[in-house]
């Protein structure tokens, strides 16, 4: 037997006050506003931190090269390019009173930013030209 015309739902009346809610949401917006901005500065580090490790590593590559007098094509491929910084720091210390707790979905804000900023620096490498793997002497 169907009961027909029962509620699945219960309804509950709110008083919405604009000026509140309005203040609330630019709250939010500002928060994530704050912390794009720490992560744009975190992932200007982490590049050139990238680099730094790419330029060590390319050096330490020649010089055992040179040390060892063959270009063993093994020991190279083991060696990494360059050492991948981590974004540890997203996590948030709740018995550190000067930090503010991070919003809910942080780490995807940092995930998408960091995706984005990959994304617009393939377009103005492709829109200029630059083509990289094909030819030896510019990856060197």
């Amino acid at each position: 037997m169907k009961d027909v015309g029962r509620r699945l739902y219960s309804e509950i009346d709110i008083d919405i006050e604009p000026a509140r809610l309005c203040t609330r949401i630019l709250s939010v917006r500002e928060q994530i506003a704050r912390e794009l901005s720490k992560d744009l500065k975190v992932i200007a580090k982490m590049g050139q931190q990238i680099f730094d490790s790419y330029r060590l590593n390319r050096k330490n590559r020649k010089d055992t090269k040179q040390s060892a007098g063959t270009g063993d094509k093994d020991e190279e491929s083991t060696v990494s390019a360059f050492d991948s910084p981590s974004a540890f720091y997203l996590t948030f210390d709740p018995n550190d009173d000067d930090a503010f707790a991070p919003s809910p979905l942080r780490k995807s804000n940092f995930d998408l930013l960091y995706n984005l900023i990959t994304l617009e620096a393939i377009v103005q490498l492709v829109e200029d030209g630059v083509v990289l793997g094909e030819d030896e002497a510019q990856n060197k």
